[in-house]
């Protein structure tokens, strides 16, 4: 973690984990101004789903593609499947990154099968076209059988823009766009970097598909009201009940948890920066699709993609220290893999997801309801609706 004199991150972080011990020492919890409810169409609907696409995932939004750390060198190809997209990111020989689709420009066929990779160039396994990193059209086999076709450029891959901010690569999938993460993840930035993110490489990715609406995943990491009942025997016994401390920043959302250790700390842990994150569980919610979850030692990214009204693609990144992602370490981050992914995301997080998506098919509910614990689920909702109806209008 870097210094906190970096930190405006961190005077806002502390800040949280004081309002929270605050309450937590008071025996209140921070309650939303009102209950919120959205129409179970918003889970379910073709053309609800089709407009969300279009607005947040087909649009000029950075979206989080990867960590930098999965293209380590030049000539590193790392494939996305973005909402549909097939998208690829690379690396060039001067170390630059590039987005660049999928699909060659000949008969369409995929690139790239793999998840990551090391290429000097991108070949078609169809018939050979080939195209440098940076998407130029390189080589036709028999050329002479396409001498008709318009040259400059025009056969090169289709390229979108993408940048590197706190170690992820970010990237806005509409050809043509321009990308500007600075202003569209405002200080959500700042605070991963001082998380440690940039510092930080993946240890495992994690990929599943699962039976339900991408924003019931969401949701998941919105509200700390479900820990109790749903995580009793995975994290509860670490965490305390609904106990939670929120901000919104545009779309975005910090979250903050307390865990048990901060009830038997003295109150000099607000002296130690370090041990902000040892003793308080914080959660950025990246709008649309990207949630960190930072633990003592490690990180959790989880992108969530929308494939149709009821299915999704779950990617979760175990993000470890560059100095620990070592042999002696290895056991301690299998551990943590196996306990969040495996149990606390995939058996009870999306398990329940799809248990309310086959909920929502029975009719027995005309809308789902939030309470004042759960206030970041009816403003996610509210932002979507916006993003939605706006690239309507």
């Amino acid at each position: 973690m870097p210094d906190e004199g970096l930190a405006p991150a961190y005077t806002t972080m502390r800040q949280m984990a004081e309002r929270l011990w605050a309450d937590t020492r008071a025996g209140r919890r921070q309650l939303g101004a009102a209950i919120a409810q959205v129409p179970v169409g918003r889970y379910t609907e073709a053309d609800w789903f089709a407009g969300e696409r279009r607005a947040l995932f087909n649009a000029s939004l950075p979206l989080c593609l990867g960590h930098a750390s999965e293209l380590p060198a030049p000539g590193s190809v790392l494939r996305v499947d973005a909402a549909g997209q097939p998208l690829l990111v690379t690396r060039d020989k001067q170390g630059a990154l590039h987005g660049v689709v999928n699909v060659c420009r000949h008969r369409g066929m995929r690139l790239v099968e793999e998840r990551a990779c090391t290429r000097p160039t991108l070949a078609c396994p169809y018939h050979g076209w080939t195209y440098e990193l940076d998407g130029r059209l390189r080589h036709v086999p028999h050329a002479e059988a396409f001498d008709g076709l318009p040259g400059d450029g025009a056969f090169d891959l289709i390229r979108f823009p993408v940048v590197e901010r706190a170690g992820f690569i970010w990237g806005a999938p509409q050809p043509g766009t321009t990308l500007d993460p600075d202003a569209g993840l405002g200080p959500v930035i700042g605070d991963l970097e001082w998380l440690g993110t940039q510092d930080s490489v993946v240890f495992r990715r994690m990929e599943t598909e699962r039976a339900c609406n991408w924003k019931l995943v969401m949701e998941a990491f919105m509200e700390a009201y479900h820990i109790r009942t749903l995580h009793r025997d995975s994290i509860y016994p670490f965490l305390l009940d609904a106990q939670a401390d929120w901000e919104q920043h545009g779309p975005h959302q910090r979250m903050v948890v307390a865990r048990r250790q901060c009830e038997q700390e003295p109150q000099a842990w607000f002296e130690d920066a370090r041990r902000v994150r040892d003793l308080w569980s914080f959660s950025h919610l990246v709008f649309p699709n990207l949630v960190v979850i930072t633990h003592p030692t490690y990180a959790s990214a989880v992108s969530v993609w929308p494939i149709a009204p009821d299915r999704t693609r779950w990617s979760h990144a175990i993000l470890v220290p560059k100095d620990k992602n070592t042999p002696d370490w290895a056991p301690h981050w299998e551990k943590s893999a196996a306990l969040m992914d495996e149990r606390v995301f995939q058996t009870e997080d999306l398990r329940a997801a799809e248990s309310i998506q086959a909920g929502l098919r029975s009719g027995a509910n005309r809308h789902l309801t939030f309470g004042r614990l759960e206030p970041l689920l009816g403003a996610f909702h509210e932002n979507v609706r916006a993003a939605v109806e706006g690239a309507a209008a």
